[in-house]
């Protein structure tokens, strides 16, 4: 997971110019909501803003970093399809993650009938993320480590559920790179205790970053790509440093498939470049492999 720059203003600007009347029409669903206490309609309209949130994230699914089927707001048909507009926290009910055995003992918050409602159209609860983070894997559940608050309608002023799963669009909640760093193609902790190791343990663990063999060979290709560009950058030729360079960036731009596993590759090279060449190696025979 990256973070993704975007102040609460340009949000807000992007969804006006997209749809126009979307805020004000989601204020007075919100304020029924509010007089119903629970999220109540046959259908909702998140999915008008949807390309919002794809632009903002690259065509990149918030949780793994995938890339997905692209497309201007407005004019996203193909990307649509690749894409949830999923609710942060959960809308209309929370069910209580059933977590692997390792983490047993850790604090995950039960379960709410309600949801939160009020945030059901709070643009600061959207995320644009794959059909397998959201639908399969994520669905309803939202695991916290503190006391569950249902009825806040600002996602700011809810830091003290102390949310498990990082949010990576803006500034609201620490950058998730300070959280989940990475070993080779593996996803590991970056704090040895405390919130932020137990944060990174369950996002790792509830999306499965570490065992989708797709995840871990797409973060095998850019760790290969990125060792030869790295290499290259010894060279003593000004036009292969300037091609390594060039390459390096695109590796590690915010808009790049797997961006947080290049730069925790590059950090290692520059810190130990022994083991990242031995991870390197790693990568390559894994996507040599037939498995």
């Amino acid at each position: 997971m990256i973070r993704y720059d975007i102040t609460e203003e340009d949000l807000h600007r992007r969804i006006d110019e997209l749809n126009p009347r979307w805020r004000a029409d989601t204020a007075k669903r919100t304020e029924r909501f509010r007089q119903a206490r629970r999220y109540d309609e046959t259908k909702g309209v998140w999915g008008r803003v949807k390309a919002v949130y794809m632009g903002i994230q690259h065509n990149k699914c918030a949780y793994c970093e995938r890339k997905l089927e692209g497309g201007a707001p407005g004019d996203a048909d193909f990307g649509r399809i690749e894409h949830d507009l999923e609710h942060y926290r959960p809308k209309s009910s929370v069910r209580r993650w059933a977590a692997p055995d390792q983490l047993s003992g850790y604090r995950l918050g039960g379960e709410s009938a309600k949801g939160y409602y009020l945030l059901a159209y709070h643009p600061r609860n959207y995320l644009a993320s794959c059909k397998t983070c959201n639908s399969t894997l994520k669905s309803n559940c939202f695991p916290i480590a503190g006391r569950r608050n249902t009825r806040g309608g600002d996602p700011v002023r809810l830091a003290s559920e102390k949310p498990l799963l990082p949010y990576p669009l803006g500034h609201v909640d620490d950058d998730p790179e300070t959280i989940i760093s990475f070993e080779g193609v593996s996803p590991v902790a970056v704090a040895n205790r405390g919130h932020r190791r137990h944060r990174a343990e369950v996002t790792v663990a509830f999306f499965k970053l570490d065992v989708r063999e797709e995840l871990l060979r797409g973060r095998a290709g850019v760790i290969s790509f990125m060792v030869l560009a790295l290499r290259l950058s010894d060279s003593q030729l000004p036009a292969d440093r300037l091609l390594a360079e060039q390459s390096v960036n695109i590796l590690i731009a915010n808009n790049s498939p797997h961006a947080a596993c290049a730069r925790s590759f590059r950090r290692l090279y520059r810190s130990r470049p022994v083991r990242a060449m031995d991870l390197a190696r790693l990568a390559l025979a894994y996507l040599n492999s037939e498995s």
